[in-house]
């Protein structure tokens, strides 16, 4: 039977799901409602029923939660970066914080000694250290009289693949990365350089990459073409090199696939090493174009200071498993008289065996395989059992057979990095069968998102 949407009057707003919509309830049907929030009142187009739910959204909002505020961005609404820029700060922490504690109370049904309140970001504005924007030949226009096709640099719309909003003003990096890139657009339409036509699978000007530093003040920009034009992208080049001297360095990349992964591909270097570096505490870390590192500095900061306290005695063996550049290993390396190291992405161990060059450290090794495979009883005798076990999985958690190997380690201490409260939960809720949950700490990373970190210490029982 085919669905026909309607519209719900007068719907009270009574709660947020872990995505960021908001939950109301109509004739005894839940209703998720995109851009509402609790305490509001809505008329809600239902769009979309579903087993167990109706989706809608916010047709008008009739009376307006106490927690609700002008969002800062011009670009809000279109652009689907920070989804709660609507609700204060305030707000969003206590949401963050009901979401963890729903997964670990709910999901996992554990009883932590301690949940601690969620570390707030020092910055809720020009945190991120990373963003790329998209040129499309497919700009989106909220007025649909006038002509759809029209080049655009910035992000993409929500479900929309080709859409991408043309973005002015951005709050999420320093106000130099607004200039750069308008500067790049400014320039690419005066001189006639094609912006990639994401239908057709072809154009010039395709991504472009920005990663700062919070505590060096170091900024790359990395230019993604889809075609092999050398003047055009030089004259490109050197006018940015000219006009910003505060770019630390510069580098270009072409891809001419039909997808956008460039992982396998060679950048050039134009201006600087190629690379910035960034100093946590005493520790240095190089960052390349494609080196994974926590988006938020400040945030990370305070997250890799509490690991260290937590961990705080010295040890014989720590194991950093997921280890992405071994940031985490390298910052609490003094507590260790032997780190060892495993990351599935093998450039991401290059990365972390340079750290390691870098800031003089030898007694760490790091080594690139599927944890699965890796995590054995020859690696443990090999390498040695460890008393600390530090794991950063991605949103998906751990795997089953990784974390019955934990179990089967029994490494008197376990501590559990997730960007993901509902996995982790998960995987806790299993570990709990031989380690006792000690302390739970949230960290908002992501401001004006549904996203929290979550730090938890486990302790064998």
């Amino acid at each position: 039977m085919k669905f026909t949407p309607f519209l719900i009057e007068n719907l009270k707003i009574i709660d947020l799901i872990s995505d960021g919509r908001g939950l109301g309830r109509h004739a005894e049907q839940v209703v998720m409602v995109k851009n509402a929030i609790p305490e509001d009142v809505v008329n809600a187009w239902v769009y979309k029923k579903q087993k167990k739910y109706f989706e809608a959204e916010v047709q008008t909002i009739i009376q307006p939660s106490s927690n609700r505020i002008i969002p800062l961005c011009s670009h809000f609404g279109a652009c689907g970066g920070c989804k709660l820029q609507y609700m204060s700060y305030d707000a969003q922490l206590n949401f963050k914080q009901k979401q963890v504690e729903d997964a670990i109370l709910r999901i996992a049904k554990l009883q932590p000694k301690t949940i601690l309140p969620i570390q707030r970001s020092e910055k809720t504005f020009f945190y991120r250290n990373k963003l790329e924007f998209s040129f499309s030949t497919y700009a989106w226009k909220s007025d649909k009289n006038l002509p759809d096709e029209n080049n655009a640099l910035g992000f993409h719309v929500p479900n929309f693949w080709d859409k991408v909003v043309n973005i002015e003003n951005c709050y999420l990096q320093n106000e130099l990365v607004n200039k750069i890139r308008n500067a790049i657009r400014l320039h690419a339409l005066e001189n006639g350089l094609t912006f990639y036509n994401p239908r057709e699978q072809k154009g010039f000007l395709r991504n472009l990459l920005f990663r700062t530093t919070e505590f060096t003040h170091q900024l790359m920009v990395g230019l993604i073409l889809g075609d092999y034009i050398p003047e055009k992208q030089q004259k490109l080049v050197q006018f940015i090199i000219d006009k910003f001297p505060e770019v630390t360095t510069f580098v270009t990349l072409i891809n001419t696939k039909k997808n956008d992964t460039y992982t396998d591909l060679i950048w050039e270097v134009h201006k600087g090493e190629g690379y910035i570096y960034e100093l946590l505490e005493d520790k240095k870390f190089r960052i390349s174009p494609l080196t994974f590192f926590q988006t938020n500095s400040l945030q990370a900061l305070k997250l890799y200071q509490t690991i260290k306290k937590w961990i705080s005695t010295p040890v014989n063996i720590i194991y950093d498993l997921y280890a992405g550049c071994g940031s985490i290993g390298i910052f609490v390396s003094e507590l260790a008289k032997k780190i060892v190291g495993i990351e599935y992405v093998s450039t991401a161990v290059g990365d972390a065996v340079y750290n390691l060059k870098i800031n003089n450290l030898n007694h760490l090794e790091y080594f690139a395989g599927d944890m699965g495979k890796m995590l054995t009883w020859d690696f443990v005798r090999q390498w040695g059992k460890p008393d600390v076990i530090i794991t950063d999985p991605p949103r998906a958690g751990m795997d089953t057979k990784v974390v019955k190997k934990l179990l089967e380690i029994e490494a008197p201490q376990i501590v559990y990095v997730s960007c993901n409260p509902a996995t982790q939960a998960r995987d806790l809720q299993l570990l709990s069968e031989k380690y006792d949950l000690e302390i739970v700490q949230p960290f908002d990373m992501f401001p004006h998102t549904h996203h929290v970190e979550n730090l938890a210490l486990l302790l064998l029982k």
